[in-house]
């Protein structure tokens, strides 16, 4: 397969999916239902073309005027004002019911092209967007003439080596049948809004891209202020880093249970148990240790407040307020069922590209379970450990097992992709409630196989080698 010349995007995620971006000189065809961002994404590729390669830029659109279009967008960061102001961004309104399209006999494309041929020469534009062509080829009754019209457009675009992405409404998502559009165009961009739960849902699908790779699976993708970022696509690759560095727990026992050493910086810990063991008390103290060792925390807990957690924590020798007050800790509490599973993965990722943490506790990953499937759970923690991993964070995740399953399930289905597992369980002896530890695994390290004893109380959390010994399971 020869190398086939891209054209960026500016879309987070976007260009990784495609490789470098839409092919260069040729028609992309974004394709989905209203309100799926199909307008965003094109106006995103333009603004990026304009502002950051110095690419100029027409907009043609069959519905919008240029003071609509404009004012829905001016809430959104896409670089339309500035590619505007330097004369590098051109914004066309061709109506409809007007009489600027030449309709003789059959209908033709003719004056269509006439006026687009001037719009492109006037500011020697190399990109350009037509957008909801399917308002314009609504008008052909001649379906055999309509296709034949769409292909004249897309060959002259391409006799220009002008990169081209048109945008169509698909209304009915459950029954897509391919368009001529489709079978016409280069590259075919699937964009999709559906509901499931009461929670939104955006997901992004690469159709085809001739003579190019590019991945084909679906993946989500969100409208924020930058406009749309398909997120995230660190995990198409396995390219991380690996450091021999370790990193204490905190915990003099536990990092004994680990070689005496405790874990490999950049690696994902979990720490699993039923309630009221001490997950986020362990959480805790590898908060607090990363910041008492010079680095930066970033806590996110899911079921408490930030001052909740703070008290909590001093009765049992853990003071995350004096770290809170330094800048060395930033607890950023998220109620999870107020958003959704992508809407919680764009601000995980924007508060580690604020905050530059070393460390990041997500405090338990199970309250993600009642706003998706245990799929779309296991693909959001994929790819926030993969955005982890790629910087080199370490990442602590508390799992809560409901006291009816087994201590070694995750609930979420991640522990195959963690590095390090420790299990935590209660055992009753001689009327008493002890709590036990356990490392169900430890990728590198030749950690403990033995059952240990956590104990907990106004001078921190402890782990001793159990000095009694019990049956049944811990």
């Amino acid at each position: 397969m020869g190398h086939i010349r891209k054209c960026p995007t500016g879309i987070s995620g976007l260009d990784e999916v495609l490789r470098g971006g839409f092919p260069a000189g040729k028609t992309t065809l974004a394709i989905g239902g209203p309100g799926c961002g199909k307008t965003i994404l094109a106006a995103r590729f333009l603004g990026h073309g304009a502002v950051d390669h110095d690419e100029p830029g027409v907009f043609v659109s069959f519905e919008e005027t240029k003071e609509d279009l404009t004012g829905n967008l001016s809430g959104l960061r896409l670089g339309l004002n500035r590619a505007l102001g330097e004369n590098k961004l051109s914004i066309e309104h061709v109506p409809i019911a007007g009489s600027r399209i030449t309709q003789a006999g059959d209908y033709t494309l003719d004056g269509f092209l006439a006026m687009l041929e001037r719009w492109l020469s006037d500011i020697k534009a190399k990109r350009l967007v037509l957008d909801n062509l399917n308002s314009l080829l609504a008008q052909y009754k001649n379906s055999q003439n309509l296709r034949y019209e769409l292909a004249r457009v897309i060959a002259w675009t391409k006799q220009q080596g002008i990169t081209t992405v048109i945008t169509s409404e698909l209304h009915d998502m459950s029954h897509h049948r391919f368009t001529m559009e489709e079978f016409a165009t280069d590259c075919v961009i699937l964009l999709d809004h559906r509901v499931q739960g009461q929670v939104s849902k955006r997901r992004m699908r690469v159709v085809k891209c001739r003579g190019s790779a590019h991945s084909a699976d679906e993946f989500p993708f969100l409208i924020s202020p930058d406009g749309l970022s398909v997120l995230p696509i660190t995990s198409i690759s396995l390219d991380f880093p690996s450091s021999n560095e370790f990193v204490s727990t905190g915990v003099a026992g536990l990092d004994q249970m680990l070689d005496g050493k405790g874990f490999y910086r950049g690696s994902t810990v979990m720490i699993s148990g039923v309630a009221g063991t001490g997950k986020s008390t362990l959480a805790a103290r590898i908060a607090e240790k990363t910041c008492a060792a010079g680095g930066r925390c970033l806590y996110l807990p899911f079921e408490e407040a930030s001052s909740q957690i703070v008290r909590n924590m001093a009765s049992v020798g853990i003071d995350l307020g004096r770290w809170i007050e330094n800048g060395s800790l930033l607890t950023e509490p998220m109620r999870p069922t107020n958003f959704g599973l992508e809407e919680h993965l764009l601000r995980i990722h924007r508060l580690v590209d604020e905050f530059k943490p070393d460390t990041v506790v997500m405090d338990p990953i199970t309250s993600f379970l009642p706003i998706g499937s245990e799929w779309d759970i296991r693909s959001m923690l994929t790819r926030l450990i993969d955005f982890f991993k790629m910087q080199g964070i370490n990442t602590l995740m508390t799992c809560l097992v409901p006291g009816e399953y087994s201590p070694e399930q995750s609930m979420t289905e991640v522990s195959s992709i963690v590095d390090t597992w420790v299990v935590i369980n209660y055992h009753r002896q001689s009327g008493e409630r002890k709590r036990y530890i356990y490392v169900h695994k430890a990728r590198g390290i030749a950690h403990s196989q033995g059952v240990w004893e956590l104990l907990l109380s106004g001078k921190g959390p402890e782990v001793k080698p159990a000095k009694l010994e019990f049956g049944g399971a811990i």
